[in-house]
């Protein structure tokens, strides 16, 4: 799973929710999904009703974004104040879990299991507060003791309760420290290739406008709303409706459609004839990026060859979008041609030259 992947499906404004909603929201959240959603993060083994809304199926979907483990769990951890809020039992307040699962047989014969920290922990634990649904045996005694070992030198604090964000040294959570969290575990669970990693590293490095760079690094991750990718979202219900425009037979994925479509390959090689390269159309546009870069090693002739990779996806996906939404039906001429004066535009903060010397001599622009 991408990284993309990731927080295409997370989209931080309702982690944000998460947190903002146990400060000002939990009285409205728990009369419809229960009080166990601020009792813990931990929310797999919980049972919500079948008619919860997209909102909240999106919330319980944020600590599954890790396959391997609970990452939302381990960045998350209840700070204990004056313990009137926080579960003795239920919740992770010490030892890295709840005190639950840490000695399932005392829960199980506790008669308390809704009692509260403050309630058992005064000036320090004081064992006699907890009740037993019977004497305990001695290997019963004995996890007792380490349960008392484990919280004897617990102390409470004037202040609340509160949840804290382990990943920032205030406790207070941020977007910024999520991601990076993120990046570092799902790199390390799925790493990318050698070839995709130098593709990612170089793609930025184009005069393109932003929004053009990104809808390459999209089209890399293969998440453009291209027909196959619609079908596998369940956008289109209908699986003869992945056909290429153009291709017949042929799926409209992003590889095909902008790199291995007839109308595509004749747009680059267009542009590659316009360039004075001879083109081989490759397996992939991981390949298609890295000739491209490595065409020269002059760093300006470089970063105009990536300004010309960047935009030549564009237009033709733009030429995709105008068949289809306004019936504009353009020759593949015509698309090198717009490339050409558009490209032009966006290269004169990085090699400016007159119109007519950019389309007659564009490696020369290249190099001023």
């Amino acid at each position: 799973m991408t990284i993309l992947m990731i927080f295409s499906f997370i989209n931080f404004k309702q982690t944000i929710s998460k947190f903002i909603f146990l400060l000002i929201g939990r009285e409205v959240v728990t009369a419809r999904y229960g009080t166990q959603i601020y009792l813990s993060v931990d929310w797999p083994g919980c049972i919500f009703p079948t008619n919860s809304s997209t909102w909240w199926k999106d919330l319980r979907g944020l600590d599954s974004a890790v396959i391997s483990h609970n990452w939302l769990l381990e960045a998350v951890e209840r700070q204990i104040g004056n313990g009137r809020n926080t579960n003795f039992w239920l919740q992770n307040w010490i030892g890295g879990s709840a005190l639950r699962d840490k000695f399932p047989r005392l829960y199980l014969l506790s008669e308390q299991k809704e009692i509260r920290i403050s309630e058992v922990v005064r000036e320090s634990f004081d064992r006699s507060r907890l009740v037993w649904r019977r004497g305990l045996f001695q290997w019963e005694e004995d996890l007792f003791g380490q349960l008392e070992a484990l919280i004897m030198e617990v102390r409470l604090r004037i202040c609340d309760d509160q949840w804290v964000w382990n990943l920032e040294d205030d406790g207070n959570f941020s977007v910024s420290s999520a991601y990076d969290r993120l990046a570092v575990v799902l790199q390390n669970a799925n790493p990318v290739s050698a070839m995709g990693a130098l593709v990612f590293d170089k793609i930025w490095s184009s005069p393109a406008p932003s929004k053009i760079i990104a809808f390459s690094w999209q089209l890399l991750y293969d998440r453009l709303p291209s027909k196959t990718n619609l079908y596998r979202r369940s956008v289109v219900l209908d699986s003869a409706n992945q056909e290429c425009l153009r291709c017949v037979a042929k799926p409209e994925s992003g590889t095909h459609l902008l790199l291995h479509c007839d109308f595509a390959q004749t747009v680059w090689r267009e542009v590659c004839k316009w360039l004075n390269l001879d083109i081989i159309i490759p397996p992939n546009l991981f390949f298609l990026f890295l000739w491209f870069y490595g065409v020269s090693s002059n760093k300006k002739v470089q970063k105009g060859f990536l300004l010309i990779w960047h935009s030549t996806l564009w237009f033709i996906w733009k030429a995709r979008n105008a068949r289809i939404f306004k019936n504009e039906m353009k020759d593949p001429i015509e698309i090198v041609e717009e490339i050409k004066v558009i490209r032009w535009r966006w290269s004169l903060k990085i090699s400016p030259c007159l119109l007519y010397e950019w389309l007659q001599l564009p490696r020369y622009c290249f190099r001023r």
